[in-house]
């Protein structure tokens, strides 16, 4: 038998590590919106999250990689918001342009984006991810 460090998680294990990521993902969202990256502390982001710093390095490895997922996240959200627009197909043509244009104005209203905005101007933050704001673009 395999020693328990190489077994597989289980669904249950999965399952807690992905509300972990979702709750640190959430309290970093809710902080960069409101202060920028400069709030974004460690000691805050678990005090936010509810999840202990050693869970939140455990889950994440690293603050460069919350931040990263944060990308990944927001980026995810806005395809899907754009594709969910774009599939309505049982409209005209100015209609879906006119939903097109409504749900990008909705999706960069929502919290993920005011926190994605607040990195794209912190060049610091990008630099420590190795990402310029040109390469975001």
């Amino acid at each position: 038998m395999a020693p328990s460090s190489h077994r597989r998680p289980s669904a249950l294990q999965k399952q807690k590590s992905q509300q972990t990521q979702s709750l640190v993902l959430d309290a970093a969202i809710e902080i960069l919106a409101d202060g920028g990256a400069r709030n974004a502390t460690s000691q805050r982001l678990a005090k936010v999250s509810g999840v202990s710093w050693g869970a939140i390095q455990y889950q994440f490895g690293s603050k460069a990689h919350i931040f990263e997922a944060l990308l990944d996240r927001s980026l995810d959200t806005f395809a899907s918001g754009l594709n969910d627009a774009v599939e309505e197909t049982n409209h005209s043509l100015d209609e879906r342009v006119r939903s097109l244009v409504e749900r990008v104005c909705d999706l960069l209203r929502e919290p993920i984006y005011r926190a994605f905005r607040q990195m794209l101007h912190d060049p610091p933050l990008l630099e420590e991810l190795g990402l310029t704001t040109a390469s975001l673009l």
